[in-house]
C-alpha cells in the first residue's frame, strides 16, 4: 500500500509571493505501509521514499506528524527508502505526516483503523479420539494470502493452511494418544500482529470399547447408569 505526496500550499504560497520558481529537479516521495494499514496505538512500520531524477535521495527527510508519534530516528539506507516506527493515535480516523526533502514538502493522510474489541470465534468442533486430520474454519482478514496468516496447534501439526472465500481453513493433525481432552488452534493475521489472535477449540472425546464375556449365543444388555444398551448376541467364542 502506497500514497504520492503532493506540494504543500504553505511551500506554493511562499514561492508565489517571492516570485520563485520550482525546483529544476523536482523530489519524489512515496509514502509505504509495509506491515499493512495502522491500528490505534499499536506501533507499526512506515517507510518514506525519496527519489530525485530516478535516484533515490540518502539525505535523512524531515517528518513532521500531526497526532501520531515518531519513535525512534529513520533508517537511512543508501537506496532512500526510509523505515521508521510510528505510533498512531489512540483514537481512529486519519493522520497527517508532513514530509520536508529535496527542499520540497509533502504530505500524506495516514488512515488509522479501530482496533477490534470482540473477534468473531468459530463454532465448537467434536471430535472422535484417534482422528488424524481435523479442519477448523476462521474468518478471513483482508489479505487473500496464505503466506500473511500463522496458525499454532497445542499438540500435533499444522498440516496445512488455505484461504476460500471469506475463511481461512486450517488443518491440525492431534496427537496419536487415547485420552478425551480439549485441543486449541490460535491463528493469527501477520498485516496486524499486535492484536489478539483468533482461538478455536476441539473437544476429543473418546469411544470406549468394552468386551463382555457371556455363552455362546445368550443375550446380553449392558446398562450404565440411566441408559441401557444392547441387547448383544454372543458369538462363538461367547463374545
Amino acid at each position: 500500500m502506497k500514497k504520492r505526496g503532493g506540494l504543500g500550499p504553505a511551500l506554493g504560497l511562499v514561492l508565489g509571493l517571492a516570485g520563485g520558481a520550482a525546483p529544476a529537479s523536482a523530489a519524489n516521495v512515496e509514502l509505504l505501509y509495509p506491515e499493512g494499514v495502522p491500528v490505534v496505538a499499536q506501533p507499526i512500520v512506515l517507510e518514506v521514499v525519496v527519489e530525485e531524477d530516478g535516484r533515490g535521495l540518502t539525505t535523512l527527510p524531515l517528518l513532521a506528524l500531526e497526532q501520531g508519534q515518531l519513535l525512534g530516528n529513520p533508517a537511512n539506507p543508501s537506496t532512500g527508502r526510509h523505515q521508521f516506527l510510528y505510533l498512531p493515535p489512540n483514537l481512529p480516523g486519519e493522520d497527517t505526516l508532513r514530509v520536508k526533502a529535496g527542499g520540497q514538502e509533502f504530505r500524506f493522510g495516514i488512515p488509522v483503523a479501530a482496533l477490534p474489541t470482540t473477534s468473531p470465534m468459530p463454532a465448537p468442533l467434536e471430535a472422535l479420539i484417534g482422528t488424524d486430520r481435523l479442519q477448523l474454519r476462521f474468518p478471513r482478514g483482508q489479505s487473500l494470502d496464505p503466506a500473511s496468516y500463522v496458525a499454532r496447534s497445542s499438540e500435533g501439526r499444522i498440516l496445512g493452511l488455505r484461504v476460500e472465500g471469506e475463511e481461512v481453513l486450517v488443518e491440525v493433525q492431534p496427537d496419536d494418544r487415547r485420552t478425551a481432552r480439549i485441543l486449541a488452534v490460535g491463528l493469527l493475521s501477520l498485516e496486524h500482529p499486535n492484536q489478539v489472535p483468533l482461538f478455536a477449540q476441539v473437544r476429543l472425546r473418546a469411544r470406549q470399547q468394552a468386551s463382555i464375556g457371556a455363552e455362546p449365543g445368550s443375550k446380553v444388555s449392558l446398562r450404565v447408569g440411566s441408559r441401557l444398551f444392547g441387547p448383544f448376541t454372543a458369538d462363538s467364542s461367547g463374545q
